[in-house]
C-alpha cells in the first residue's frame, strides 16, 4: 500500500504523489496503449472526488477529468508507466482509496487488463515537525554545550585523545565501511527488513565500542568526541553531509552523553556489577531507541517518506533496543579489561 501526504497550500498543477504499474507486451507486434488512472473509493469502487488536477489559471477553475498516458510498448518487452497523483486541498480527505488502471487499445473502449493499488491519504502531521525542531535543538545544544566546555575537553589528557581518535576511527573502519556495503546487499533481498541484518554494525558493534570507550576513559564529552569523529569521516568519505546527517549527530551526543550520565559511568566512579549492567544496558537501549525514533520523524518532515506504526515499532524494539542492549554489557567487559592494563 502506498501512501501520499496532502500539500500544505492548495496547489492541485503538482502532483501530490505518483503510482506506477509495469506492462508487458507478449505479443509480436509493437502496441499503442492509453493507460488510465483512477480513483475509487476501496467499498463501493465508485470514483471519488478531489483527485482531478486543476487546469492552470484561465480556464475558469475547470478541472481535467481522469489522469491518462498513451504509451507504445515494442514487441516481446515491458515498459513501467508512472501516473500522478493530485490532491485537492479542502476537497480531498484523509482515508484509503483504490488506485485503479486500466489498459485499452488506444482508440477503444475495451479493457485489456486492469490492476488496482491501494493508496492512504495522510493529513500533514504535526509530530514529525515538533520533533524535527527538538532535533535541531538538540544539535545546537550540542555545539554550546561542547563551547562551554571547551576548557575542560581541552584538559584532556593526550594520551586520552589518542584513544577517542583510535576508537573514533575504529568505528567508522568496523561499523562504517561494512555496514554501509552490507546495506546494499541487505537491502536489494530483504528490503525494508534489512536493518535485522545491518543491525549487527550498526547496533552491536557499535555500541562494543563506544561503550568501551566511555569505561575505558569515564568522563563526559569522551562519548561525543568518538561519535562526532566517527560521523565526520562518515559524511567525508561517503559524502553524507546533509541537514538529516547533522540532526542525527546532535541528537546522538545528548542522548549518549545522558545514557551514561545517568548510569553513574561519566558521573561517578561505580562498580560495574551485574546490576549496574543491566541498568546500562537497559538505559543506552532506551536512548538509542528515542534516536531512532527521532531520525524516523526527521525523514518524514524532511523527505515525506511515512512509515506504518507496525514497521516503526518492530524496528524501534529490535535495532533501537533489543541489540544496543545485548551489544552493552559486552562493551562493558572489554572496556575493563582494557582499563586494567590502560
Amino acid at each position: 500500500m502506498g501512501s501520499l501526504v496532502l500539500p500544505e497550500k492548495k496547489d492541485t498543477l503538482e502532483p501530490a504523489g505518483y503510482a506506477a504499474v509495469e506492462i508487458e507486451n507478449s505479443a509480436r507486434y509493437d502496441t499503442s496503449i492509453l493507460v488510465t488512472l483512477e480513483m475509487l473509493d476501496p467499498k463501493t469502487k465508485t470514483p471519488v472526488g478531489g483527485f482531478e488536477p486543476l487546469l492552470p489559471p484561465g480556464h475558469g477553475g475547470l478541472s481535467l477529468k481522469g489522469i491518462y498516458r498513451p504509451v507504445r510498448i515494442r514487441a516481446k518487452s515491458s515498459s513501467k508507466v508512472v501516473l500522478p497523483i493530485y490532491a485537492e486541498e479542502g476537497v480531498t480527505l484523509p482515508g484509503r482509496y483504490l488506485a485503479r488502471f486500466d489498459l485499452r487499445y488506444f482508440g477503444t473502449d475495451t479493457v485489456l487488463a486492469r490492476k488496482d493499488i491501494e493508496i492512504e491519504v495522510l493529513a500533514r502531521r504535526m509530530t514529525p515537525v515538533f520533533i524535527t525542531i527538538s532535533a535541531f535543538g538538540c544539535s545546537l545544544f550540542t555545539l554550546l554545550w561542547m563551547y562551554w566546555k571547551r576548557k575542560n575537553i581541552l584538559k584532556i589528557k593526550t594520551k586520552d585523545l589518542i584513544t577517542i581518535a583510535l576508537f573514533g576511527a575504529s568505528i567508522f573502519a568496523a561499523v562504517s565501511l561494512p555496514g554501509t556495503i552490507v546495506w546494499r546487499v541487505a537491502h536489494g533481498v530483504l528490503g525494508p527488513f534489512s536493518f535485522l541484518v545491518t543491525g549487527f554494525f550498526y547496533e552491536i558493534v557499535y555500541y562494543i565500542l563506544l561503550t568501551a570507550l566511555v569505561v575505558l576513559i569515564p568522563r563526559p564529552g569522551v562519548a561525543s568526541l568518538a561519535i562526532i569523529l566517527r560521523a565526520l569521516m562518515t559524511d567525508i568519505i561517503f559524502g553524507g553531509f546533509s541537514p538529516m546527517s547533522i540532526l542525527n549527530v546532535g541528537v546522538t551526543v545528548v542522548m549518549s552523553e545522558a545514557a551514561f550520565y545517568i548510569c553513574g559511568i561519566t558521573r561517578s566512579k561505580t562498580s560495574l556489577n551485574g546490576k549496574r549492567i543491566a541498568f546500562v544496558a537497559v538505559t543506552c537501549g532506551l536512548a538509542d531507541a528515542v534516536i531512532s525514533f527521532v531520525s524516523f520523524n526527521v525523514i518524514m518532515f524532511l523527505y515525506r517518506l511515512y512509515y506504518d506504526f507496525w514497521y516503526m515499532a518492530m524496528y524501534l524494539l529490535i535495532s533501537g533496543f533489543l541489540y544496543t542492549a545485548l551489544a552493552v554489557p559486552f562493551g562493558v567487559r572489554l572496556g575493563v579489561r582494557l582499563k586494567a592494563v590502560y
